[in-house]
């Protein structure tokens, strides 16, 4: 059997292969800028929808939103209104193109009207087809800015971005799949579902619930219980009465109790650290545990000692004549107790 012929110069390859390389050097060069010609013949093409919608007097106003992508943004308005404003951009060559695109689009803003409530509703979805495509999806860009009462019930949902609800009396829902969900003040109830993003809550008056896969969690002040379940980041409570329960995988945790105390808290930290503060005044029993090698350290606290002492890895104790049960958990690290002054 006769090997194959190779042309050789020098130990190298010979100029016929290395011409062959510049020639295709050059064609997908020529090739990258006639994409990025055509990219820049591109226009950016907005679009809006707007709709308001009144809420009788002494009526209960209702928000429900759930779109495949872009930001919600919940504000404030004078009125009694619902006024939503949904903003379309499209990266077309032409107005002819940009329709086309948006009859993919199947945007719905709806309402349910009655003597005593109204309800409104805002669905978006896209209509997809299976191709490839050098081009980004969604082909359009979408968000809402959406004006609401001072009193309204709201349920939230976006796959993708963000989320961000000013103070309201209601209960809130939100779900955000990848993005940040802000929440100001909520004089009511609310639940929390993220994906991907930061989660924060200024405070809450009723029961507070946050589950969150990836990204830091900050709370405020609490007024009623709360449970927080997140994976990574770090999870922050200023300000709790107790009642509470926290499970952090992989998370630094701190917490801040302040007085009174109202119930028992369970605050886990798997995998990370741990740090509590306690208001002057605030009476409870605490039993404290940090990871096999880690210490139970004690800070400017008037706490009497059941067993162990700072330094260990298990610590129980009370402060003022005991009270509720706090437990807490370093799973993977140290806990940090500290007391600090009363706020005025």
């Amino acid at each position: 059997m006769r090997p194959c012929a190779r042309t050789r110069c020098g130990g190298r390859w010979s100029i016929t292969a290395a011409t062959t390389v510049r020639k295709c050097e050059r064609i997908l060069a020529a090739l990258c800028l006639a994409f990025l010609a055509a990219a820049n013949t591109r226009a950016v093409i907005d679009r809006g929808v707007e709709r308001a919608f009144a809420v009788p007097a002494n009526a209960s106003a209702s928000l429900d939103v759930e779109t495949f992508y872009g930001a919600i943004k919940i504000t404030r308005g004078t009125g009694s209104a619902i006024h939503v404003v949904a903003r379309e951009t499209i990266e077309a060559d032409s107005e002819a193109q940009a329709d086309r695109e948006l009859r993919n689009l199947d945007l719905q803003i709806t309402d349910k009207p009655s003597p005593t409530s109204e309800t409104v509703t805002v669905r978006a979805a896209f209509r997809r087809t299976v191709h490839w495509t050098w081009e980004k999806w969604p082909p359009l860009g979408l968000s809402f800015e959406i004006e609401i009462p001072e009193r309204c019930q709201l349920r939230l949902v976006s796959r993708e971005g963000a989320i961000t609800v000013p103070a309201v009396q209601g209960d809130v829902e939100v779900r955000a799949q990848n993005g940040e969900t802000f929440l100001g003040a909520i004089t009511g109830a609310a639940t929390v579902k993220s994906g991907v993003g930061n989660v924060i809550v200024t405070s809450c008056t009723g029961r507070l619930v946050i589950d969150a896969q990836a990204g830091n969690v900050s709370v405020g002040r609490l007024q009623s219980s709360a449970q927080i379940d997140a994976v990574g980041g770090t999870i922050e409570v200023q300000a709790s009465h107790g009642d509470l329960r926290i499970h952090g995988d992989g998370s630094d945790v701190q917490v801040g109790f302040v007085y009174p105390i109202r119930g028992d808290a369970d605050v886990r930290a798997s995998g990370g650290d741990l740090q509590a503060s306690f208001e002057t005044g605030v009476e409870a029993k605490l039993d404290v545990h940090a990871s096999t090698f880690g210490q139970v350290r004690v800070r400017e606290l008037e706490l009497s000692y059941i067993s162990g002492r700072p330094g260990d890895a298990h610590v129980t104790g009370t402060l003022g004549r005991s009270g509720p049960l706090l437990q807490l958990r370093a799973g993977g690290g140290n806990v940090r107790l500290r007391g600090v002054p009363a706020a005025r």
